[in-house]
């Protein structure tokens, strides 16, 4: 029972880490850079973030949770498909 809580508490901790991550790096790229790849723009994904973390932080110690995962899915599409863009746009 010790692992599976300290399995739940390293996923907890890491999909914090990943929130904030993207929450950063959105915070850190131009918003010219967002227009050029034809998404949303800059502010939405920085406002959009900052509400996945305080969702998070709200279920924190539940990263099983529906709002947690949700949180966590939001920051991975950035993450993993408009930060590429985004970062291809820049240069």
């Amino acid at each position: 029972m010790e692992v599976i809580r300290l399995l739940l508490l390293v996923f907890d901790y890491a999909q914090i880490g990943v929130i904030f991550f993207a929450l950063i790096d959105a915070s850190f790229r131009p918003d010219a850079a967002f227009r050029a790849t034809g998404r949303p723009r800059k502010l939405f994904w920085v406002g959009a973030l900052v509400v996945a973390l305080a969702l998070k932080f709200w279920q924190n110690g539940q990263p099983l949770s529906i709002f947690s995962l949700a949180a966590f899915i939001f920051a991975l599409i950035y993450l993993l498909d408009v930060r590429p863009k985004v970062r291809d746009a820049e240069v």
